[in-house]
Parts: C-alpha cells; sequence; structure tokens
C-alpha cells in the first residue's frame, strides 16, 4: 500500500504539470501539435519535473495561467509556460550581461540566440504555432482581460514583434519566439496601459477592432487608443452643455490625464518608426489642447452646483473657440499660449453678466468687505472680536504654508518689522491686520524655538538643540524688536505663548533666563511658591482641616491614607503621635519648598478631592485609590436600563461589591447601546465637571489677585486678562488688545476634534473620507514617495546582485556610486529618509499601523551607516514592511473614496507607479482646504461659534487628492529573497555542478603572483571571468575547451578574450580552470593593491580590521618563511572574500582556517601546512592583517617550487 501511494502520489504530480492549463487536450489524434507536444514532453533538459514527498491525501495544485484558481484556461501551445520561463531567464542573463541595453540591437538579439539550446521552438515557417505561442503569452502576462482585448493585443503583439525582427535582425535572423520576448520587454508598459484603458472603456475595444480589421501594417495601440479617447472628448456644445454634461465632461478628461502621463516617450519604436512618432506628436497635442481648457472649466466649476445656463452657454462657446485656434497651433510656443488664454478669459470677463474671474486687487474687494461689515455692525466689543476673527483666519492661512522654512520667515517679519507705522491712519485696515497675523506667527515661532533652547539646556537628558546659529538669529532679532516697539503687546503676546506651550512653570524658567521678555513694571518673583499650584488648594485644605477636626473616623482614615503616601513620595519622617492636621501642614511646606513642585502638587491635590468629595460618581474612583481589594475584579456599569445603571442602586461595601465581574462590558451586543449608556453617563457627570470648572476659575482668579503687585500682573499676562498698563498707546489697530490674544491655530488635530463630533448614532460618520485621511496622514504623507522607493529598492536588488560582497556595503557607499546620477542620488536620499520616519512611526504604534512587527527586527534607526542589506525588500525586512504599509495605506483610502464616489477603480503595477499614481497629500494641504471651508459665527453677546463644512471639503478632497488613483497591487512591490540572490560563493557552487573543476598547478600559480604586475589589466580580466562564470552557472560547457575561445565565440566578448593576454597563464586555461584562475587573479590583485598602499579589503566589516602587534607580527613572518607563501595567500584571500561573515571575530583564527580549508576539500597535508603558521592565539579579527604580512613577507622571501607540482589548493 504504501509503494502504491508513492507512485499515485508520483503520477499525480507528474499529471499536475503535463497536465496544466488542459495542456493534454493538445495530443488528442485531431490536434496538429500533438508531436510537438511528445517531443518537447521527451526532451528532459526542457522538461524538468521535480517530485515532492507529500502525505497520500494532500492536495496537489495544478499549474494554471490565470490568477483565479476556480477559472480553466485552455492553452495553445504545449508547455509555452515552460517555454517562456526558460526564454525569460535567459533574457535576463543577457540584458545585465550586455550592460542593460535602452534598445534591442541586432548584436543583442544574436547573442540571445546563440544561448537558447535543447529548446524546442516554432519559427516563422509555421506562423500558426507563433500565433499560439504568442496568445499563451499575453495570458500569461496580462491574465483576466476580456477576450476581445487578448484578440487585439495579440495581432498588435505578433506585428510589432514581426516588425522588430525585420528592423533589427536585417534578414539575416528568422523570426522566432525570441523577438516576442525582446518586443515584450521593451514595450510591456505599453501594452499594460493599453490593457488598462481597454478595462475602463469599453467603447475604444470596438473602435480598434473596427481599425484594425484589415491588419493594417503598424498598429500602435495605446496611442491608438488615447487617440479614440481624446476623439471622443474635443469640445463642443452637445458635450459641454447644460451643466451636468460639463461636470460628466470634466470627470471623463480627468480619467485620461493619468494614462497620458504615462505614455512612454523614449520606447524603441519612436527611434525605429517615423508614423508613431508624428502619432505621438499629434496625441499629445490634442491633449495638451483639451487639457488647458480643462483646466479652465474645471477652475470656473470649482465648488459650483449649478451655474446659470446663459453664462456658461457663452463660456463655452469661448473655449471650444480657445480650443479650436489652440489645435489649429500645432507646436506653439508657451508665451503665444499664454497671450491666447488671456484673452479668451477677458472676453469672458467682459461678457458675463456675473463676474466669476477676478483679476483685480484681492486686497481691494477685501477692504470693501471690512467697510459693509463695519457698517453692520455696530457694538464695539463685536466689532473687535471681528477683526481679531479675520487676524486669526489670515493666521491659520499663513501657518501651513510658512511650515517649511518657518524661520527664515519669522526672522524676515521681525528684523523689518515697525509697528509704528501702523498706528497711521492712512494705513489700510487689511494691511495691518495681515502684519498682526504675520508678526503673531513670528512670535509664536520665538516661543517654540526659545522653550528647545532652554528647557532642553536645563534637561540633562534632553536631546541636543540642532541649528542653534539659525535659532539665536531669531532670538536676537525678537529682542530687537522689543527693544524699539512703541507698545509692549509683542512680549505679552509672547509670554502668552510660553505658557500655553509650555505651562506655568517652565514658562517661569524660561522668564527666568531672558528677563527682556518682561515688560517694563512686571516682575518675577524669586519665592517659587508664588508660582506653584500651592493656591488652587487653599479651599481644599480648609475643607480637610475641618474634616480632620470633625473627628469622622471613616473620612479620616482616607485622609489619613493619602498624608501617609505622601510622606512616602516626599521622604518625610513621620511622628507616631503627630496630629493629622499637624502632618497636612508638614507636607504643605515640604511641597512649597521642592524645586518644581506641580506635579506633585496635582497628585496631592487629586487624592484629597477624591477623599472629600461626596460624589457618588467618585466613590468608583476613590475605592481604587484607597481600597483597591473592594474592587477587586470589577467593571463599569454596562448596560443601559438594568440596577447598576441607575446610581442610586450603586453600593460600595466590602460584602456586596460594586459592578461585580458578571455585568462585563461584553454584554453591550449593540453600539447603540452603548452609546445610550455613555449619553447617561454624561448626563450624570457633567454637573460634577462643570462645578469642578468654576471652582478652579475662582481659584485661578483668586491667584492672580494675590501676592507681588508685578508678579500678579504677570499671571495676569500669562492668563489672557488685559494688563493694567499705563500710557498705553490706542491709536490703530495693532494697539488694542484683542489682537494679542492667544488662541491655538487650527491643525490636522482641531479638524480631527471637530469631525470626531460628527458621529451619529447607529450610522457612524457621515465622512468616512476625511475621517480615514486625518486619523493616518501622520504615514499617509509619505504614501507620495513611494515611486522613489519602488526605484530605490530595484537599484539595490541590482546592486547587490551584482557586486560582490554587496552585504557589506553601507547606505552612504551605496549612495556615493560614480554611475548614480545626482537626480538619482536626491531620490533615493529622499526615499531612504522616508523609510526611516516611517519605520519610526510603525514602530512607535504598531498595533494601530496593523504591521506586524518582528521583535528582533534591526536595526531600530536608519542612517548613512546602515548596511543595504536592511533596505533590501525581503520578508521580512525593514523596507518590505514599510513599503507594504505604504501601499496599504493607499489602497485603503482609494477603496474608501470609491465607496462613497462609486467611481470605478483600476490596478496598476508597482513598476507602472509614477508621481501622478499616488496620494500626494500634505498636512499643509489639508489645514489649507479646511480653512477655505471653515466658518466663524460671532452672536450679539460675544459668543463664537466655529464650525467646518466638511461635506464640501470631502468633495474636495477626493476631487483633488484622491479621484482617479489607481490601487497599487502589493504582489507586484520590488522583492528579493537572499537565498536566490547571484552572490560569489552561489555563482562558484553551480559552475562546479554545471562542469568539472581543477586546480592551476603550482607552477601557474607561481607564474601569476610573481609575473601580473598591472592591476588594471588583472581588474578586466576578473571583470570576464565573472561574466563568464554566471552564464557557465546556467548553461554548463565542456571542461576542456579553451576559456579564451568561450569567450570568443559564446559570450561574443573579443575584447575581452584579447586582455586575456596581457596576464600571464590566462590565455592558455580552459573551462574547468575558471574558478582555480579568478582566485588566484583575485589575489594577486589584491597583493599589488597593497604595494601600491591601497586596500583592497575596504569593504570588509570594521570588527575585521584588527592588528597584530608588531612582536606578533615578526613571528608570523618568521614562521611563514617556511610555507608555501603563495598557497597561503591565495587560500586565506578566498576566506576573506567569500566565507568570512560565517565566522565570529573572537573565534581561533588556526581553527577557522583549518575548517575553511577542510570545507573546501582541500588535501588534509596542505591544510596542516597551511595552518601551522598560525598561532592559535591569533583571532578572527586580525585575519586583514595576517594577510597582508604574509604579502609583505613573500616580496622579501620568495621559495621555489617545482616545476610539475600538482596544485593542493581549493578551487
Amino acid at each position: 500500500m504504501h509503494l502504491e501511494d508513492i507512485v499515485a502520489n508520483i503520477f499525480a504530480q507528474i499529471l499536475a504539470v503535463v497536465d496544466a492549463n488542459n495542456n493534454l487536450d493538445l495530443i488528442s489524434q485531431s490536434s496538429p501539435l500533438a508531436e510537438l507536444w511528445l517531443q518537447m514532453f521527451q526532451e528532459e533538459t526542457f522538461l524538468k519535473i521535480k517530485y515532492t514527498g507529500k502525505a497520500a491525501d494532500a492536495k496537489i495544485p495544478v499549474l494554471s495561467m490565470t490568477e483565479d484558481p476556480n477559472t480553466s484556461l485552455f492553452c495553445q501551445f504545449p508547455f509555452s509556460w515552460v517555454l517562456k520561463a526558460y526564454l525569460d531567464d535567459v533574457w535576463e542573463k543577457v540584458y545585465h550581461m550586455k550592460d542593460q541595453p535602452e534598445k534591442p540591437t541586432e548584436e543583442v538579439a544574436k547573442f540571445y540566440q546563440t544561448f537558447i539550446k535543447n529548446c524546442l521552438m516554432p519559427d516563422g515557417s509555421k506562423p500558426d504555432l507563433l500565433r499560439y505561442y504568442a496568445n499563451d503569452f499575453l495570458r500569461m502576462a496580462f491574465p483576466g482581460q476580456d477576450l476581445a482585448v487578448y484578440e487585439i493585443l495579440s495581432k498588435v503583439f505578433l506585428a510589432s514583434a514581426e516588425r522588430l525582427c525585420s528592423s533589427v535582425g536585417r534578414g539575416e535572423m528568422g523570426f522566432s519566439p525570441i523577438w516576442l520576448h525582446m518586443d515584450y520587454f521593451y514595450l510591456r508598459d505599453d501594452y499594460q496601459l493599453f490593457a488598462d484603458i481597454a478595462k475602463s472603456n469599453d467603447a475604444v475595444i470596438s473602435e480598434l477592432q473596427a481599425m484594425y480589421e484589415k491588419n493594417p501594417p503598424e498598429m500602435f495601440v495605446t496611442l491608438d487608443a488615447l487617440n479614440v479617447l481624446l476623439n471622443k472628448v474635443q469640445p463642443s456644445e452637445n458635450g459641454l452643455l447644460p451643466f451636468d454634461a460639463c461636470v460628466a465632461w470634466l470627470k471623463s478628461v480627468k480619467s485620461i490625464k493619468p494614462w497620458v502621463e504615462w505614455i512612454s516617450q523614449d520606447n524603441y519604436q519612436l527611434q525605429f518608426y517615423q508614423k508613431k512618432k508624428q502619432l505621438l506628436d499629434a496625441v499629445l497635442h490634442r491633449w495638451t489642447c483639451t487639457n488647458i481648457v480643462y483646466m479652465l472649466i474645471d477652475h470656473l466649476l470649482h465648488n459650483e452646483t449649478e451655474i446659470e445656463e446663459k453664462l456658461l452657454r457663452l463660456v463655452v462657446k469661448q473655449f471650444i473657440f480657445l480650443w479650436n485656434r489652440l489645435y489649429a497651433a500645432p507646436g506653439f510656443e508657451p508665451e503665444r499660449t499664454f497671450d491666447l488664454v488671456t484673452k479668451v478669459l477677458k472676453k469672458c470677463n467682459e461678457n458675463a453678466d456675473v463676474v466669476y474671474l477676478v483679476f483685480n486687487n484681492v486686497k481691494v474687494h477685501l477692504e470693501e468687505y471690512l467697510a459693509q461689515m463695519e457698517e453692520k455692525i455696530s457694538n464695539q466689543s463685536n466689532m473687535d472680536h471681528f477683526y481679531f476673527m479675520v487676524v486669526h483666519c489670515l493666521e491659520d492661512f499663513m501657518y501651513p504654508s510658512a511650515e517649511e522654512d518657518v524661520s527664515q520667515l519669522a526672522e524676515n517679519c521681525l528684523c523689518t518689522a515697525d509697528l509704528s507705522a501702523f498706528c497711521k491712519p492712512e494705513v489700510s485696515r487689511i494691511n495691518t491686520l495681515q502684519f498682526i497675523a504675520q508678526l503673531r506667527l513670528s512670535i509664536s515661532h520665538v516661543a517654540t524655538v526659545l522653550g528647545k533652547q532652554r528647557l532642553s539646556a536645563a534637561d540633562p537628558n534632553a536631546p541636543a538643540a540642532e541649528g542653534n546659529e539659525k535659532e539665536q538669529g531669531l532670538v536676537n532679532a525678537m529682542k530687537k524688536l522689543v527693544a524699539k516697539a512703541p507698545t509692549p503687546w509683542p512680549q505679552v503676546f509672547l509670554i502668552r505663548n510660553l505658557c500655553d506651550i509650555y505651562g506655568l512653570a517652565s514658562m517661569w524658567k524660561i522668564l527666568q533666563l531672558e528677563k527682556w521678555i518682561l515688560p517694563q513694571g512686571v516682575e518675577i518673583s524669586q519665592d517659587r511658591s508664588t508660582w506653584s499650584n500651592t493656591t488652587l488648594m487653599f479651599a481644599l485644605l480648609d475643607k480637610a482641616e475641618s474634616q480632620l477636626k470633625s473627628k469622622d473616623s471613616t473620612e479620616n482614615q482616607s485622609l489619613a491614607s493619602v498624608m501617609g503616601q505622601m510622606e512616602n513620595i516626599l521622604r518625610s519622617p513621620s511622628t507616631p503621635d503627630e496630629l493629622l492636621e499637624d502632618k497636612l501642614k508638614k507636607i504643605m511646606d515640604a511641597l512649597s519648598n521642592r524645586e518644581d513642585p506641580g506635579l506633585l502638587e496635582v497628585v496631592c491635590h487629586t487624592a484629597l478631592t477624591l477623599a472629600l468629595s461626596p460624589s457618588r460618581v467618585t466613590h468608583l474612583l476613590k475605592n481604587i485609590c484607597f481600597k483597591p481589594d473592594v474592587v477587586k475584579g470589577s467593571y463599569l456599569p454596562t448596560m443601559p436600563g438594568d440596577l447598576l445603571f441607575d446610581e442610586k442602586n450603586w453600593k460600595i461595601n466590602p460584602t456586596d461589591k460594586m459592578w461585580n465581574e458578571s455585568v462585563a462590558l461584553s454584554v453591550l451586543p449593540e453600539k447603540k447601546d452603548r452609546e445610550e449608556w455613555e449619553t447617561s453617563f454624561k448626563a450624570l457627570a457633567q454637573p460634577f465637571f462643570q462645578e469642578l470648572e468654576q471652582s478652579l476659575n475662582s481659584v485661578k482668579e483668586q491667584r492672580m489677585n494675590e501676592g507681588p503687585q508685578g508678579s500678579s500682573l504677570l499671571l495676569k499676562i500669562a492668563y489672557g486678562q488685559t494688563p493694567p498698563f499705563q500710557d498705553l498707546p490706542r491709536q490703530g489697530l495693532i494697539n488694542q488688545p484683542c489682537m494679542w490674544r492667544f488662541e491655538q491655530k487650527t491643525t490636522i488635530q482641531t479638524l480631527m476634534h471637530f469631525l470626531q463630533q460628527e458621529d451619529r448614532g447607529g450610522t457612524g460618520n457621515p465622512y468616512p473620507i476625511l475621517l480615514e485621511l486625518l486619523s493616518k496622514l501622520e504615514n499617509i504623507q509619505h504614501v507620495r514617495h513611494l515611486p522613489d522607493i519602488f526605484r530605490l529598492q530595484n537599484a539595490l536588488i541590482h546592486f547587490f546582485k551584482n557586486i560582490h560582497k554587496g552585504e557589506n556595503y553601507t547606505v552612504r557607499q551605496f549612495l556615493d556610486q560614480p554611475e548614480l546620477s545626482e537626480d538619482q542620488r536626491l531620490a533615493f536620499s529622499r526615499a531612504i529618509e522616508t523609510i526611516r520616519k516611517v519605520w519610526s512611526n510603525i514602530k512607535m504604534n504598531s498595533s494601530s499601523s496593523g504591521i506586524t512587527v518582528l521583535p528582533n527586527l534591526s536595526p531600530n534607526d536608519i542612517n548613512t551607516d546602515t548596511a543595504i542589506l536592511h533596505l533590501l525588500p525581503t520578508e521580512p525586512s525593514i523596507s518590505h514592511l514599510v513599503t507594504s504599509f505604504l501601499i496599504q495605506l493607499q489602497n485603503s483610502c482609494v477603496d474608501t473614496a470609491a465607496r462613497v464616489t462609486r467611481e470605478r477603480q483600476r490596478s496598476i503595477s508597482a513598476e507602472e507607479a509614477k508621481p501622478s499614481s499616488v496620494l500626494a497629500i500634505t498636512k499643509s494641504d489639508l489645514v489649507t482646504m479646511a480653512l477655505t471651508n471653515l466658518q466663524y459665527e460671532i452672536d450679539e453677546d460675544g459668543t463664537k461659534t466655529t464650525y467646518f463644512d466638511f461635506q464640501m471639503l470631502q468633495r474636495q478632497v477626493v476631487h483633488r487628492f484622491i479621484s482617479g488613483k489607481p490601487i497599487i497591487k502589493a504582489q507586484t512591490a520590488p522583492s528579493i529573497t537572499l537565498n536566490n540572490v547571484r552572490t560569489l560563493q552561489a555563482t562558484k557552487k553551480k559552475v562546479r555542478d554545471q562542469l568539472p573543476q581543477e586546480l592551476l598547478s603550482i607552477n601557474q600559480q607561481k607564474r601569476i603572483m610573481e609575473e601580473a604586475r598591472s592591476v588594471n589589466a588583472l581588474s578586466k580580466v576578473l571583470a570576464t571571468l565573472k561574466v563568464a562564470a554566471e552564464f557557465l552557472a546556467v548553461t554548463g560547457g565542456d571542461p576542456e575547451r579553451p576559456l579564451p575561445e568561450y569567450v570568443r565565440q559564446e559570450l561574443r566578448m573579443d575584447a575581452g578574450a584579447k586582455q586575456f593576454q596581457d596576464v600571464p597563464v590566462v590565455p592558455n586555461t580552459r573551462l574547468k580552470h575558471i574558478l582555480s584562475l579568478w582566485q588566484v587573479l583575485a589575489a594577486r590583485r589584491s597583493m599589488l593593491l597593497v604595494q601600491m598602499n591601497q586596500d583592497p579589503f575596504c569593504l570588509v566589516p570594521k570588527e575585521f580590521q584588527g592588528q597584530l602587534d608588531a612582536r606578533e607580527a615578526k613571528a608570523l613572518s618568521s614562521t611563514l618563511s617556511n610555507t608555501n607563501l603563495d598557497l597561503f595567500l591565495i587560500e586565506l584571500h578566498e576566506m576573506i572574500m567569500v566565507a568570512l561573515p560565517r565566522f565570529e571575530p573572537e573565534h581561533e583564527l588556526k581553527y577557522a582556517f583549518e575548517f575553511f580549508l577542510e570545507d573546501n576539500q582541500v588535501p588534509a597535508t596542505s591544510v596542516a601546512t597551511l595552518t601551522d603558521a598560525l598561532n592559535p592565539d591569533i583571532p578572527v579579527k586580525n585575519i586583514l592583517s595576517v594577510w597582508r604580512t604574509a604579502a609583505k613577507t613573500s616580496q622579501i622571501n620568495v621559495p621555489a617550487y617545482g616545476q610539475g607540482t600538482p596544485a593542493q589548493g581549493s578551487c
């Protein structure tokens, strides 16, 4: 039975391969492909079926060309997926071997054809077979398309490949599948773009089918499809009238925009075929004309839900006229275009009954608006509120736009500010209000800088402040402004900012150091007790003393508990018979004498409040603090309507626990139940907190009226009261107290606060798109860098595959490559910085990000010294996690928007991602847009109400940032599996597997080590050997074939073969010597570099760069003089270059070297000879120093060896 199961399993796995995509149907007697099917099946080197041991009842999946496992496809060509995979693999090697040619050439095509061996392929003599293969190819490359799309693509694909064959092959090469693969490689973006267009526009398919019915010789499918679409949206009265049609037209044009941006203007067909160049120019010209009209109409109708028909008709006529004029002038210049557009807009403005396009000075209109408001507002107090509202609104608008260079803008404002100039009556009100807003913004930034400077200087654990010189310049500018200002209001506003941002205690510290901030007559008390929170506790202390005198044992027990804990915290000695009243006074004295009592006073105040409060609301908290055993295992009341929901039923005693385990949170099955409970609890608790707020305000008022006059004046300033300054200038808006009131700026947090209040019972938030953006904006703002990250990852993968020891390179070394352009270096640096920021955010809040972070994933931070290994998109890795996270953010936002707008979604691969296809939203963008939808209302009693038009804001956000953005297929992001990387060690292993290897003789090794003297020549030969080895690792070869012949005839590297003549021994070697030759040449090159005082091991990690002391070096040199130094240098060099990461720096070098030699099958006698020279006390970390010592020794003492002696090293 066991044998039967195995045999059945084997046959099942064979069938899973040979019947993939219903492949067995092609072997039926009626099929013309039966003979080819059998030939392919019998070709052992072509069809390799690997058996994998599986359980007897295990399911074995059948291979499929489709992404949908439930869909069965019928292949038209036998084993097409095997042939495609083989040709793709060979092409990738040819492409990199030929330095990634930008366009297909005859040399590349012939080189490609040379390496295709043992492969049954159709040729041009059997066009049906090629068509079958092309059809299967397209289904694998673009799965899930409509049948009509495949029909069009098949025609275009075959015709394009045939043209490529005739253009590049010049009649010397026949038409075969290699031309299909080359054509697809260079035009895949075009084909993918057409597939995307076809998914969204069914009408395009029918028109292209009619256009291609007679198989025209030149079919440029993407440009043809775009041309069809642009013809459909050419501006016309029927297309733009009425208003709904105009809005639909705008959506149609906007949907075309990303496709036009993705058109490749650099593919090979543009160089080969003039007609495609002409068609591209025509499409781009038509698009430019249409896009100009689109932008103008879109701006005109911005936020409009309807427009007067007469006006719309007038505007539409003018814009149609504009389009025709633009289209009639191909190749127009920007100046001429601008002149034409301006004339049309002017005409619209002159003819319109209502002015929708404003060209006049905006400030004039604002002045008129202010004058109108002054006439309507009779109450001066309300007028002051109105002016402040304007200032605050202007400040809000300035804040996000100034964020990038706020220091420079603030310093310029402070240096040039002349407050007296704005007191003159001839200065316009809008200019004055704008200046006040700029000055407020600048002073706010000064407060931020001062806090960072002074508070971080006082805190030894705080990070060092950066940009001190620039920041000090800003502070100096503020000092100069204060010195010459005729009014103290800038100082007042600075103090209020310091208090609000950092708190009263921190403000006190800053003012102690920066006394220039204090207005004349304002003092800061040296007595810290006047700045503590002690005064807030006066009323509470009186209450506590009264309670202690009442001798109520229950309440006094709680008070005693509070005082006992405070004694422990303050480390105050406790006297056994001390009265509680005396104990309380002692604690308060101890608090007032502390350097920074603020936090402890808050703790003490809270504890006393709980202990003394009679309210039932505080009973639970009181028990948690003073009787935790009573509430052990208890829960909050959960169900509205149950007995425990009514506070009258709350019972608190050890025998009858309050809210026991049986009443758990889990019994609230519906959201409406929770909301009902929250509403009821709010009604219960709100009076308590309102009373508390009144008490706090009363204490604050008391605090401001006590203490020294100068000190209480400072408190009044900090708390926002109008200071009673004498002889203050009153002229002009700039001297009005209301202008210098502190108020929080509109931020993302402000928006989120208002938005969360929009939740509607049972239906959730009505603005899900805004909620998604605002809640995740900290990371969504980085999505715009995804294309740069994808390019960085692809570059890293290529770099890692093609650079020896790439895992040892750092970010800095990667960015310093001379091959990188400045634009690439800038883009890659930006991408690395984005990865760093997002990785930091994910680590800080991994639960909310939805990303699983492995605890040992390193490094903690990314900088220029980070190994590029950590940025490779392996799974799991930091780079992979960040990329997945950003893709997830993009897709989630697009999906949320699509559910609201019903917009048809499309998807792209990571390779197609461009700046225009990803979300590009910043905090500044969102705040600015929100401010345009912000409204202030001021009632007659001075009450101010702020609210946002979230419906309009959400519509604008979708229109500007999300509409038209695609879903990015996460599985297409760049990725690499380290086990499959073509490292030096892996390449050598594959070469050994493909063909037997032999060592060079000792005499040949000696000749190279003594006679090869050109580093340049050695480098060129090593580069050629690397290429040859990589191809041999895939294709194999005849071990006895001369190496120069293989390089010249198979690799077509005539120049490389000629360079072999410059290095001894190399011209006479065979393929069986390639690895030994590579090893010896590399060691000799490093020796020459050492002699030239250069470092061949600059990329070896620092932990292996230890040094031998003089005594150790002398002893080693002495023992090495009796050893085969050439072999020692060659083998130790190989260990350094190939196997060093396998060993720990503290390991003993002698035994590590012995292990390496044995692992590489070096004969035991040679192992003993080579390792005997090493002292067991030398660690692996000194390996480079050992090698350099051996290299110097070899220059002094070079023993002779027998000419014919066989080699004893590794290969």
